[in-house]
């Protein structure tokens, strides 16, 4: 007999669980393979050509989404009770806070430079970067905490305990420290360009393979930017889209979880 408890929980480890997410923010191009060109294409054009005053509020929608996820994956990485996750979330939102106001100053000087030195055409990719450094950040801060706190988990800790307990591990043993934290990263920066082999070489080929044999298109499809329900619409189609990539990405980061838990030094303390 099934479980539905367990397969809403499985279901929401394989979107929302572990490093899952980082794989987009680092690499935004992949979620591409998975929405269908020329729609793509129709969809950037309508926006950027004659829809451009939605463009604040399409940022806004894919931070509102970004944010939920997180939501999400904080709640499902640690355990504990509803104060515990509520001081995480405020945590989150002052985080947030700050990057938004590092971006309206970023803004503010590259307006300034375009309008007195005409230096122009840096404020996209400058506030490309910063989501995408912000969002990788805070998924890899989250993800790494959870590695390092499972074993403290499993022995009855709670969030709060478990992070003050690493902290006084972590002033004793530095090295050891910095050398397991390092190697998380690095190996989670690995398995990403895992994935993008894997789309590049073996999923996108197979989606293109399935649409020019039996004419059925498997990937996602955007609409034009004709009025202000596209916005909403096209959001809420990124998000499926990028569900839909947690779960392409899923067994890679399944697999290097279960490998960074037994590698971590904490396991054998």
């Amino acid at each position: 007999m099934f479980d539905a408890k367990n397969i809403i929980r499985s279901m929401g480890e394989s979107l929302f669980g572990g490093y899952n997410g980082v794989q987009i923010f680092l690499a935004p191009l992949t979620l591409l393979y998975l929405l269908q060109s020329n729609s793509m294409l129709s969809s950037i054009t309508s926006l950027f050509s004659f829809r451009i005053h939605y463009f604040p509020l399409l940022i806004f929608l894919v931070t509102l989404i970004f944010v939920l996820f997180m939501l999400v994956k904080i709640r499902m990485l640690y355990p504990g009770n509803m104060s515990e996750y509520i001081d995480k979330i405020v945590d989150l939102n002052i985080s947030i806070l700050a990057v938004v106001l590092i971006a309206l100053i970023y803004y503010a000087i590259s307006a300034f430079l375009g309008y007195f030195y005409g230096i122009k055409g840096i404020l996209k990719p400058g506030l490309a970067l910063l989501f995408k450094l912000f969002t990788t950040s805070l998924v890899l801060y989250h993800y790494s905490l959870f590695v390092w706190t499972k074993p403290l988990f499993k022995r009855g800790y709670k969030s709060t305990r478990a992070s003050k307990a690493l902290k006084a591990w972590g002033r004793s043993n530095k090295l050891l420290f910095a050398k397991y934290s390092l190697l998380i990263i690095v190996i989670v920066i690995a398995s990403v360009r895992i994935y993008q082999f894997a789309m590049s070489y073996l999923l996108f080929p197979l989606l293109d393979g399935i649409n020019q044999h039996w004419g059925v298109e498997m990937r996602f499809y955007l609409l034009p930017f004709n009025g202000i329900s596209d916005v909403f619409i096209n959001t809420l189609i990124l998000s499926f889209a990028f569900l839909v990539a947690n779960l392409f990405f899923y067994p890679i980061a399944f697999t290097i979880n279960r490998i960074l838990i037994k590698l971590n030094p904490l396991k054998t303390k």
